[in-house]
């Protein structure tokens, strides 16, 4: 496969992610861009960008986490523990799980994992998560959750914050 291709792809299946009111469209446009990653030779944008571009997508749409088993999660899936668990309707789960949320890395899907994580704070009522999702995504102020990926999208940091803001208010 042109990795040319696969890349500019990509960033064209965020862009409409970002402008779409239709999520069907941009679930089929990812899944089209994951079967491209596939032969790609890019282990680090193939391990479970599919399952994080539909949680972004879900997340957006207020909507549960895809909880499909064939969904490959790779290195995100304790981030993504949480809502998968809430999605299958196991809040003791989603709760233990969301305190052993490792920190995410230092890395292209850092702000993204951040994203997960105020979700996941936002939805069990987590103060103590919310805070720390706030103050890691508070220096990215006007960028887009996601965007380092120039994959997946979880939309305007501001937006994610402002979330957060309002969760917090609300304590």
């Amino acid at each position: 496969m042109d990795v040319p291709h696969v890349l500019t792809a990509a960033f064209r299946t965020m862009q409409l992610a970002e402008r779409s009111n239709d999520p069907a469209e941009v679930a089929h446009a990812y899944r089209t861009v994951a079967t491209d990653l596939a032969g790609a030779g890019m282990p680090g944008a193939e391990a479970g960008i599919l399952p994080l571009a539909l949680l972004s997508l879900r997340v957006r749409h207020q909507r549960p986490a895809p909880t499909d088993p064939d969904l490959d999660w790779g290195p995100s899936r304790p981030w993504a523990q949480p809502l998968l668990d809430l999605a299958r309707g196991n809040l003791a789960a989603a709760r233990h799980a969301a305190t052993t949320l490792p920190t995410p890395p230092a890395d292209h899907l850092y702000d993204s994992l951040w994203a997960v994580n105020a979700q996941t704070a936002i939805l069990l009522q987590d103060e103590s998560l919310a805070t720390q999702a706030h103050d890691a995504l508070s220096p990215l102020r006007g960028e887009i959750a996601g965007g380092a990926t120039a994959i997946i999208t979880f939309g305007p940091v501001d937006d994610i914050l402002t979330a957060l803001d309002q969760h917090l208010d609300r304590r």
